[in-house]
C-alpha cells in the first residue's frame, strides 16, 4: 500500500486498529534482535537531552541506519542500547551506565531519564550498540532547591520551516557557551507538502523559492510524521545545537496542523478524523523529543505542561496553548466558509473564553506561588497588547494569539498580580517569526500604565525566510504602543542570562537564512531590573 497516496480517511480510520495497542496499552509484544549488525552506524540522527532536573536529564537517541526510509533500516523488532554518563568528554570518569530497549513501536527511538547525578554539574552522554557509537553529547544538570547560581543561561528558539532555511543559526547556538537549557517554544516541524516553503506573501515580501524541500505531501499518518521529524533530525546543525545542551520543548500548532484549536482543525474536518491525526502527531513528537514518560501521550491527549526549576534563580513553567483552548475568533473568511457552523471560531469574545483550559490555570496559579528570584512563563504566543490600524481605519491583530482572547488574558495578567507580585515574570514566547520586546501593562486597557511583566518573543530559526530590520509598515506599531520597545524581522535565536539582582538578554540575528553561511551579529540588547518590570535598552 502506498501510504503517501493512501486515500486521507481510510488510511487514518484502518490506522486507528492498527496502532491502538501501542498508543493506548502500552508496546507490544515483540522479538529481540540478538546480535544486530548494520552497513553503517546506526545513530544517523545525532543524540539529544532535555528537561534537566538536579540529579539528571533526559537523554535521546534513535536507532536507524537510514532514518528516512519506510522501517529506518530496522527490522520489527526491539534492540538493546547501553548508554553512558561521564563527567569528562574523553569518558575516563564514567558515573552512570545502563542498557535499554529501543522498541519499534517506538519507532526505535530511545528515551533514558538519568538520576543519581550531582546538582549543577556538566556531565557527557554517549550510546553504544554493536560496534558503534553515538556522537557524544552534553547536558547540565540543574541546581538544587537550596542552590543559588551565579547565573542561570537559556536560549529560546522555534518555528524552524525547512523549507524556507538553512539551520545555520543551530550551527552558531551549538558554540554558545554555558547554556543551562534551551527552551523549543514550537513549530519544530512544519506539516505541508514538499515545495511549498516558498512564495507566501506577507505584506509587500515575498519568500523565495523553497531552500530545500520537505519529503512527500501534507503529513496526516504516523508513519509521515516520523519521516517528517527524520528529515529534520537529519539536519546536523540541528544535532549539533541537540548535543550542546538539554532543550526544554513544547509545540504550537505545525506539530500538527496549521492553526488547530482543542479538537478543531481549519479546514473543517470532522472531530473524529482530526483526533486520528493528533494522535499520530503526538505519538512522534513523543518519539522525537528529549522529554520524559510524563509527557507521553494516551492516544489524542497528552500532558505537555510541566515545571523546570533551577535553583533559587528560577522556576520555568512550560505552558500548552493549544490543546485546551476555545475556538478562535472568526475572521470574515471563515464565516463565509460557513467555519462558526462547525464550531472551528466563534464570531465574539466570551468571559468564559479559555487559552489554557480550567485545570492548566489553576496550576499554574499554584506554580507561581514560589520562593524562586525569577517566575519564567515559557510558552508559544504573543501575550502583549498591541493595536494596528488597517488602510480602512480598522484596528486589527492576530487573532491566533492571546489578543484573540483578551478574557482568557485578563485572568493571566490578574493571576501573575495574585501569585507572583514580586516584579519578577518574564514571559518567553514566538511563532510570529520575528523579535518583539514590551512591557507587558497591568491594566490591558492603557497601554502606559504601570507594567506588570515583561515578555520577550524570540524570532523563528528559518520561517518566512531572510528577512529584514523591519518590516515595512512597522514602524506604526512602535508609534501606536508605547509598551513594545522593540521589533525585528530577521532569523535567530535569544539568549538570556539571569542574575540575582537582573537579567540581560541578546538578541542574535543572521544576515541571511536561505543559503548557507550567514554571519551572526546582535540586533539588540536589553536588561531588566529584579522587582522592576521595564525593559530597558543597552
Amino acid at each position: 500500500m502506498n501510504q503517501f497516496n493512501a486515500d486521507r480517511r481510510q488510511f487514518l480510520l484502518g490506522l486507528a486498529g492498527l496502532t491502538s495497542l501501542a498508543l493506548v496499552s502500552g508496546l507490544s509484544p515483540v522479538k529481540t534482535w540478538a546480535n544486530p549488525k548494520f552497513p553503517i552506524s546506526p545513530f544517523q540522527l545525532g543524540v539529544a537531552s532535555g528537561d534537566p532536573w538536579p540529579d539528571g536529564f533526559v537523554i535521546w537517541t534513535r536507532v536507524a541506519p537510514y532514518p528516512l526510509s519506510v522501517d529506518g533500516g530496522m527490522p520489527n523488532e526491539a534492540v538493546n542500547v547501553k548508554w553512558e554518563v561521564a563527567l569528562d568528554r574523553n569518558f575516563k570518569k564514567i558515573v552512570q551506565t545502563g542498557e535499554v530497549q529501543a522498541h519499534p513501536d517506538l519507532h526505535h527511538t530511545v528515551h533514558v531519564e538519568v538520576t543519581g547525578l550531582a546538582p549543577q554539574t556538566r556531565y557527557y552522554y554517549r550510546f553504544f550498540m554493536s560496534d558503534y557509537e553515538s556522537p557524544t553529547g552534553t547536558a547540565k544538570s540543574a541546581p538544587s532547591a537550596q542552590q543559588m547560581p551565579n547565573k542561570v543561561r537559556i536560549a529560546v528558539v522555534g518555528c524552524q520551516h525547512y523549507e524556507t532555511g538553512y539551520y545555520t543559526a543551530y550551527d552558531y547556538l551549538s558554540k554558545e557557551e554555558d547554556i543551562d537549557i534551551v527552551f523549543h517554544y514550537g513549530d519544530y516541524i512544519y506539516e505541508g507538502p514538499e515545495g511549498k516553503g516558498g512564495g507566501r506573501a506577507i505584506g509587500n515580501l515575498r519568500v523565495s523559492i523553497p531552500a530545500r524541500q520537505h519529503i512527500g505531501p501534507e503529513i496526516q499518518t504516523l508513519f509521515q510524521y516520523r519521516i517528517r521529524y527524520a528529515q529534520y533530525r537529519a539536519d546536523p546543525n540541528l544535532q549539533a545545537a541537540h548535543a550542546s545542551a538539554p532543550f526544554a520543548i513544547t509545540f504550537d500548532d505545525h506539530e500538527v496542523d496549521n492553526n488547530w484549536v482543542a479538537d478543531l482543525e481549519e479546514k473543517g474536518e470532522k472531530r473524529e478524523i482530526f483526533l486520528l491525526r493528533r494522535a499520530a502527531a503526538f505519538q512522534a513528537w513523543y518519539e522525537y523529543m528529549p522529554v520524559r514518560l510524563a509527557q507521553k501521550p494516551q492516544g489524542p491527549d497528552i500532558t505537555a505542561y510541566r515545571t523546570l526549576d533551577f535553583g533559587q534563580m528560577l522556576r520555568m513553567n512550560i505552558l500548552d496553548t493549544r490543546q485546551y483552548r476555545s475556538p478562535i475568533l472568526c475572521s470574515k473568511a471563515q464565516l463565509e466558509q460557513g467555519l462558526d457552523t462547525n464550531g472551528y471560531c466563534r464570531t465574539d469574545n466570551q468571559k468564559a473564553e479559555h487559552m489554557l483550559g480550567k485545570v492548566q490555570e489553576e496550576w499554574l496559579a499554584r506554580q507561581m506561588r514560589h520562593d524562586k528570584r525569577w517566575n519564567i512563563l515559557a510558552q508559544q504566543i504573543q501575550v502583549m497588547p498591541w493595536v494596528r490600524y488597517n488602510k480602512s481605519g480598522n484596528a486589527y491583530f492576530g487573532k491566533d494569539t492571546w489578543n484573540g482572547y483578551p478574557y482568557a488574558r485578563e485572568r493571566l495578567i490578574q493571576s501573575i498580580h495574585d501569585n507572583a507580585p514580586n516584579g519578577n515574570t518574564v514571559i518567553l514566547s514566538g511563532d510570529l517569526h520575528q523579535y518583539f520586546v514590551a512591557n507587558i501593562p497591568s491594566d490591558l486597557n492603557d497601554y502606559k500604565s504601570q507594567s506588570i511583566a515583561t515578555e520577550f518573543l524570540t524570532t523563528s530559526i528559518t520561517s518566512t525566510g531572510n528577512g529584514q530590520p523591519i518590516r515595512p509598515g512597522q514602524e506604526d506599531i512602535l508609534k501606536l504602543n508605547p509598551h513594545i520597545k522593540f521589533i525585528n524581522d530577521q532569523r535567530g535565536y535569544q539568549t538570556l542570562d539571569f542574575f540575582k539582582d537582573h537579567m540581560r538578554t541578546d538578541l542574535n540575528v543572521l544576515d541571511f537564512v536561505e543559503k548557507p553561511g550567514g554571519k551572526l551579529s546582535i540586533a539588540a540588547s536589553f536588561e531588566v531590573e529584579y522587582g522592576k518590570p521595564e525593559v530597558k535598552r543597552v
